[in-house]
């Protein structure tokens, strides 16, 4: 580093992309980066709108200033390099002198999907050696998800309404209507309960993000879930 430009060099043990750069809240939202992708073999900067990929945005062809850029794939590590002037117009600033919160993310592929771990550092270029403070985040268990997903989709969609629909033609099933009935809507309820189990797992397991958990797709997921339980609630009732 001199007193006008940042030489990079980060290494991943793992394969993945790599995305470092400064934030004014430790946050994604609000932040710049420098985004490496294996995949394509780019390293550029973006700017970070919000919290899904695609608020992760490439910066203007005459904002894309980096030199000596290099992203390979080696031995099951990721490498990338590159030169970054520090101070740019309408950019976020990396001082010299001071602390800059600088915040890092690194994919589970190569191409731009969810970022596999994440965290902010504070550091001051200026003395390296000194002790840095550094905040980890751990994200959302992803097998987790997948699982409340699937058990979330397959209730609500299959097992509950063919509990509904052998009710709905009882007529024409006879008595046994009452035997494909309760076993779907026990099942059904079941796999809602599971799935709201697991995802309050995750969500205790994984640090809290109040940027996230305040943002439109959050709150209309959650209102959609509350409506899920409440119709199946309903249905075991009745």
């Amino acid at each position: 580093m001199d007193a006008t430009t940042l030489n990079g060099k980060l290494v991943y043990d793992g394969t993945g992309y790599i995305a470092v750069g400064p934030s004014p809240n430790a946050k994604m939202s609000g932040g710049e980066v420098v985004l490496g992708l294996p995949n394509s073999g780019t390293v550029k900067k973006y700017s970070l709108t919000g919290y899904s990929s695609s608020s992760v945005e490439e910066m203007p062809s005459s904002q894309q200033t980096l030199t000596n850029t290099a992203i390979s794939l080696s031995g099951g590590q990721t490498t990338m390099t590159f030169t970054k002037l520090l101070s740019e117009p309408g950019e976020l600033e990396i001082s010299s002198t001071g602390a800059t919160t600088l915040i890092f993310a690194v994919g589970e592929s190569s191409s731009l999907t969810y970022h596999k771990s994440r965290k902010s550092v504070k550091i001051d270029l200026a003395n390296c050696g000194d002790k840095v403070e550094t905040t980890e985040t751990k994200a959302l268990n992803k097998f987790g998800v997948f699982g409340h997903a699937f058990l979330m989709i397959g209730a609500m969609l299959y097992v509950l309404p063919c509990g509904i629909l052998s009710a709905v033609f009882k007529e024409k099933l006879g008595p046994a209507w009452i035997k494909i009935h309760l076993p779907m809507q026990m099942l059904g309820s079941g796999a809602v309960l599971c799935g709201l189990v697991v995802i309050i797992s995750c969500l205790s397991q994984a640090d809290r993000d109040p940027d996230f958990e305040t943002s439109t797709a959050f709150g209309i997921h959650t209102v959609l879930g509350f409506i899920a339980i409440v119709f199946v609630a309903v249905q075991v009732a009745v």
